[in-house]
């Protein structure tokens, strides 16, 4: 209908009845700012323009994501006039091409008498809902059009007057804008769920400083970070202060007064805060002001705080043993350098001294023997070191005569026995089944075995016995040697702890022999341990699962 065949009726209305139309609209915008429900505020405002309106129906479409249909989403009925919305969802475009024609040409759909002036695709649709006149304005959200609001007159051809045409137009407006805010309103939420639960799943903390009030206001993960419970109040910047560190407390109050000071600088430190458990675990707090007071003094800051108690003992880990594996390798050139120094020393005396009687020749000889032996064995367990720190060695326990074992393994270091003329005494070796792997439990009796020949003196004798109990088998291996210093004492069996030792026949040693077997018998289920009397010998001492004999 063409805008000049509008009512003029407007003229001739009082102006009592214009400034409460404004007030009218004023009061439903103020509506879409109270905290109610967003549904409750659409269906508050359409009942109050219906009634002022006088109109059968009116009500909210909102078209598809992609345009293609639309539904009757809000509808406020006038009395004895029957609702529609159950009828009028996911209605197609296509059933009425008209429809967004006549919206984009003329921005309205405007029409006294829908028989005679509207086509009849739109005709279809509406004359069974009883519909006689109709008004339609467009809804707008970002300068799109997402649906139309309308009114409906049933009871007769109503004569559209203009303040009804600019009463749903500035009802609109309105509502477009509540669309709007509700969409960002919305989209705030679910980026702040979003942002919530990408914290809580990373295990970071959020917090938020008030500078000018001196709070600070954290989320579930950064309440528990500070070993407190979530009480969704916010905390001062004291409160904070008392769970960080005592060593780190200054720090904490210059990277935060560096943070607050006027242009002041962002936060990135490392401190360590009290835990739930009442420990200490490392913690990074980052952040950066957001507001601003007129001379650039911050009003407020936010920031993450963020657990990386691993990440700083894996490094301290790395670290040590960093540390370690270059005392390791120190300590194994200079165990490996002598003995082959002495068999080069002694290689070339042999050579230029070829008029040596025969027994001499014997014991250069043997001598040579036993340093390449020794040197070989420190290769071994290099290997087998190696082997153990990544994982490689296999594992296969079975039952196993003990004491064949250990005779075939004295028999291996009969040469370096004989050389110091010890004597090894197997008769309290009683217990002979046990369940372990022959390979692993060969190593650790050779290495203990070698420890106590490179610690005896002269003559003397090696104790092997075995002691059940309570389904285990208790080894011991006695020298009556040098015994083991005291400095050494504590770190011996350190798997991270290397040092040089001289056995009674001046025999290099790094102890790794005994960090191996140590690390042997506890992938057996057992354990290992000693006891020593500097200048009287040593006891180790390892326990093995017991076995029954076949």
């Amino acid at each position: 209908m063409p805008a000049d065949s509008v009512h003029q009726k407007s003229e001739n209305m009082l102006p009592s009845r214009s400034v409460q139309r404004q007030r009218l609209l004023a009061d439903v915008a103020q509506l879409f700012l109270a905290n109610k429900a967003f549904s409750e505020q659409i269906n508050q405002a359409l009942l109050w323009i219906g009634n002022d309106a006088g109109v059968s129906r009116i009500y909210i479409f909102e078209d598809s994501p992609d345009g293609s249909s639309t539904s009757n989403t809000y509808e406020w009925c006038n009395e004895k006039i029957e609702p529609q919305i159950d009828y009028l969802q996911d209605v197609p475009y296509e059933y009425i091409p008209n429809w967004n024609a006549i919206l984009d040409r003329d921005g309205r759909i405007f029409s006294t008498d829908i028989h005679r002036e509207l086509p009849e695709d739109l005709l279809a649709v509406l004359a069974p809902q009883g519909i006689k006149s109709i008004l339609i304005i467009p809804l707008q959200k970002f300068e799109r059009r997402f649906g139309f609001i309308g009114f409906d007159e049933c009871t007769q051809n109503r004569a559209w007057a203009l303040e009804d045409l600019e009463l749903l137009r500035s009802l609109s407006g309105i509502i477009s804008a509540a669309y709007e805010r509700e969409h960002i309103r919305t989209e705030l939420k679910l980026g702040e769920i979003r942002l919530t639960m990408a914290l809580e799943n990373a295990g970071t903390g959020l917090w938020d400083w008030n500078m000018e009030t001196n709070q600070v206001e954290f989320n579930k993960e950064g309440f528990s970070m500070l070993g407190l419970n979530n009480t969704k109040k916010p905390l001062t910047l004291e409160d904070w202060e008392k769970q960080i560190h005592p060593s780190d407390q200054n720090s904490f109050r210059q990277d935060l007064s560096a943070l607050s000071a006027k242009n002041g600088t962002d936060i990135d430190s490392i401190h360590r805060v009290k835990s739930a458990e009442n420990q200490w675990k490392w913690v990074r707090i980052q952040g950066k002001a957001v507001e601003w007071a007129t001379d650039g003094k911050p009003l407020r800051t936010v920031g993450t705080q963020i657990d990386i108690d691993k990440q700083k003992k894996i490094e301290e880990e790395l670290r040590h043993l960093n540390t370690s594996k270059d005392l390791f390798f120190t300590v194994l050139a200079h165990d490996m350098k002598a003995p082959l120094l002495s068999i080069m020393q002694m290689s070339a005396s042999t050579k230029n001294n070829s008029h040596l009687a025969s027994k001499d020749w014997q014991a250069l000889l043997s001598a040579q023997e036993n340093m390449a032996k020794n040197s070989l064995n420190l290769l071994e367990n290099l290997f087998h070191w190696a082997g153990f720190q990544k994982g490689a060695l296999a594992f296969f326990p079975e039952q196993i005569d003990a004491f064949l074992l250990v005779k075939n393994e004295i028999d291996s270091l009969q040469q370096a026995i004989d050389f110091k003329s010890l004597k090894v005494d197997l008769t309290e070796l009683n217990a002979r089944f046990v369940y372990a792997d022959k390979v692993l439990l060969g190593i650790v009796f050779r290495n203990l075995l070698h420890n106590a020949i490179k610690f005896s003196h002269k003559n003397e004798r090696i104790l092997i016995r075995s002691i059940p109990r309570e389904g285990l088998v208790f080894f011991e291996i006695q020298d009556f040697g040098l015994g083991i210093p005291k400095e050494f004492s504590g770190t011996l069996l350190n798997e991270n702890s290397f040092n040089s030792s001289f056995g009674t026949n001046n025999e290099h040693g790094s102890g790794i022999g005994l960090k191996i077997a140590k690390k042997f018998i506890q992938q057996q289920g057992g354990s290992l341990e000693f006891h020593s009397f500097p200048g009287k010998g040593c006891t180790f001492r390892f326990s093995l699962p017991l076995a029954t004999p076949p």
